[in-house]
């Protein structure tokens, strides 16, 4: 279920996502009244993004489908209006621009910058605002912006809970040079350990970075008890296999970010990432993967890719929104809140006072054999 597994996969699936973008352009064009609630989506659904965001679009998708059967709702009463920003801000403010030429009720926007980049203008409509953003304080803008998604700010508590268990003293933590892990770093993470008392090594590093051995020596010299690194997959397997050269990878000291995911997905040899613990959605780990077997295998079955951890947190938020509807009859950031705690695929999901979620994440660890434990 990892983001890069299945990029080869990306050319396969945009025909698919063409005719499902004619289908909802037409569905929007032909149910102009009635009792329904209209979904307009912002999304990065072509260039190097849309392998994380077209699983999350499908799973929304057959999201809406079954919910509509749960609930006794007609099909038709979910209409969605999908539109690709190409993970471009600009190109996200003409979708938007589009977009509000009809009314909506619910929109739905990703990822952080091209997010960034409309918010402002969402926020004036007072609709539920649902971010495909990983930002830590994103939701915190505006009283309809709702994030049903893991992120930074999960992570958080994670990583600081996992350094108190370990008892560690010094913490090492190296992370991507962008905005919003400076972000979680620097306003975050950091002084929350510095409360503790632990002594912190930040580091930063470029996304395009090809050698790791001079940051390895620098956090070897600090002598760590713990490290944790944030980074996209393809940043994350070079950095571990500095920090194993230099022997830090054992015993748990090193914790990563969940684009590690990616990497057990991609089928990346044992011996290059046991040890590692990782943060991630608990849909992901053994229990959560088991609980939705039988889910994967009808997403499987009919988009003819695996769904991923944002194919079973886009069916949610469908079946979140179908709840409102059914519920209340109406789509309102006060709606969602009303069927909270949710009974979700990725578990239980519920929203705190900021409409951010507050639960579905967990540690997991690479065993010597290459299979995983969630830890406790």
């Amino acid at each position: 279920m990892g983001k890069l597994a299945g990029i080869s996969r990306r050319g396969a699936v945009c025909a698919a996502f063409m005719v499902g973008l004619g289908l909802a352009a037409s569905a929007m064009t032909a149910r102009a009244d009635g009792d329904h609630v209209r979904v307009a989506m912002n999304l990065p659904l072509t260039g190097p993004i849309a392998v994380v965001t077209i699983p999350y679009r499908d799973g929304l998708l057959m999201g809406f489908d079954d919910a509509a059967k749960a609930y006794n709702v007609p099909r038709d009463a979910f209409v969605t209006d999908i539109q690709d920003n190409a993970g471009e801000a600009k190109q996200a403010i003409s979708v938007l621009q589009k977009q509000m030429l009809e009314p909506f009720d619910v929109y739905i926007s990703g990822v952080s910058p091209q997010t960034r980049a409309v918010a402002p203008e969402i926020d004036k409509k007072k609709v539920p605002h649902i971010l495909y953003a990983f930002d830590t304080a994103f939701v915190q803008g505006d009283p309809n912006r709702v994030r049903i998604l893991p992120n930074f700010r999960l992570q958080q508590p994670l990583y600081v809970n996992y350094a108190k268990a370990k008892g560690a003293k010094r913490v090492a933590a190296i992370h991507l040079n962008i905005a919003s892990q400076q972000e979680f770093y620097g306003q975050f993470l950091v002084p929350e350990l510095k409360k503790d008392g632990i002594e912190v090594m930040r580091e930063a590093y470029d996304i395009g970075t090809k050698d790791y051995s001079t940051l390895g020596l620098k956090i070897a010299e600090f002598k760590p008890d713990l490290v944790i690194v944030d980074g996209f997959s393809f940043n994350l397997l070079p950095m571990i296999a500095a920090l194993r050269t230099l022997d830090l990878v054992h015993d748990g000291r090193v914790l990563v970010g969940m684009d590690f995911i990616d990497l057990l997905y991609n089928k990346t040899p044992a011996d290059q990432i046991k040890g590692v613990v990782f943060a991630s959605p608990t849909v992901e780990l053994p229990e959560g993967k088991a609980r939705a077997a039988d889910w994967i295998e009808k997403f499987k079955a009919r988009f003819k890719e695996e769904p991923s951890w944002p194919g079973a947190y886009g069916y949610d938020t469908a079946r979140v929104i179908a709840a409102a509807f059914a519920k209340n009859h109406k789509v309102t950031t006060a709606s969602i809140h009303d069927v909270m705690p949710f009974d979700g695929l990725v578990g239980k999901i519920n929203l705190d006072k900021d409409n951010d979620i507050d639960s579905t994440m967990a540690l997991g660890l690479v065993e010597d054999s290459g299979a995983v434990k969630t830890l406790k």
